[in-house]
């Protein structure tokens, strides 16, 4: 992403960008080393403006399956101590959409979110207890990705957090599993706010996972990046 003469990357997925890092020093290590200009030393990317009047950040909703009996009292009961929870109608045909809007129109400074609890007819808004300052975890608690992730789901589910949490930017499709009962409750989140995502990324510091889903996405096709050679 870019604001005027000052620019800011955002890579598909930082992963892609540290894998063409770490090619890059294993090549100037050994014999591929070309010099400056060796095609290897150079990576694709993708700049937008902020200020695109077509961009749209969306969030990433984190769905929590599999969990047993003991494990899921226990995330509930770390929710409890961390948010207070107001029940909300579904609307007919259990229709969400209502809840997203409500979500959107909370300050970045209130941390919100929506639980969606098994069947899918049990709905409810998640807000901080006031006793709790989520400035006192850091910056990158101004997302509730990361409050519900660091806060929440780690402590609770430890490593075997990769084996339970599954992550849609479709509401939909998170929606239609916990409903369908093939998993236990869905959290339903805030687009990451465009403001705190400049201020944050300015510094350096990484994104909690799955914070933003960018849309719309550049055009699907296939380009080839040569990684031999002088460019």
């Amino acid at each position: 992403l870019a604001r005027g003469p000052q620019l800011i990357s955002q890579f598909s997925g930082h992963h892609r960008y540290e894998a063409a890092l770490q090619l890059r020093r294993k090549q100037l290590q050994g014999k591929d080393a070309a010099g400056g200009d060796a095609a290897n030393g150079f990576v694709m990317m993708a700049l937008i403006e902020f200020d695109d009047p077509g961009l749209m950040v969306l969030p990433y909703h984190r769905i929590i399956g599999g969990l047993p009996p003991a494990k899921l009292a226990e995330l509930r009961q770390r929710l409890d101590e961390l948010f207070e929870s107001q029940p909300v109608a579904s609307g007919p045909d259990n229709n969400h959409e209502g809840l997203l809007e409500r979500l959107a129109q909370w300050s970045s400074e209130t941390k919100v979110m929506g639980l969606v609890e098994p069947q899918g007819t049990d709905t409810s808004i998640l807000t901080l207890r006031p006793r709790v300052d989520w400035r006192d975890w850091g910056p990158l608690a101004v997302a509730e990705s990361w409050i519900l992730e660091e806060q929440v789901l780690k402590p609770v589910l430890g490593e075997s957090i990769e084996e339970h949490v599954n992550y849609y930017h479709d509401y939909q499709a998170v929606l239609a599993r916990v409903a369908s009962g093939d998993q236990q409750m869905a959290f339903l989140l805030k687009p990451f706010p465009l403001d705190h995502f400049e201020s944050i990324v300015a510094t350096g510091q990484r994104l909690p996972s799955k914070s933003t889903f960018f849309f719309p996405k550049l055009p699907t096709g296939l380009v080839i990046n040569q990684l031999e050679g002088i460019l």
